[in-house]
């Protein structure tokens, strides 16, 4: 097991605790949650910027036809 300095998230002045990786992983779990529920409503929000929303009709017609590769 290999411990090290780590800083806590969000504040660069804060003295770094001594974690090994699982305990570094468990401090982070929150805001790695939050990060990632907002990262999933930003998709979201832009699909249905560009897209419309998602209950319309035909929906999952236009996001395929935009994600196709074209040859």
């Amino acid at each position: 097991m290999v411990v090290r300095p780590v800083r806590p998230s969000g504040n660069p002045e804060a003295r770094p605790k001594n974690l090994c990786r699982r305990c570094h992983m468990q401090e982070e779990a929150l805001r790695n949650a939050i990060r990632s529920r907002i990262r999933a409503r930003m998709r979201r929000a832009l699909g249905d910027l560009f897209l419309g929303d998602y209950s319309s009709p035909g929906i999952l017609e236009r996001a395929m036809a935009l994600y196709r590769r074209k040859p």
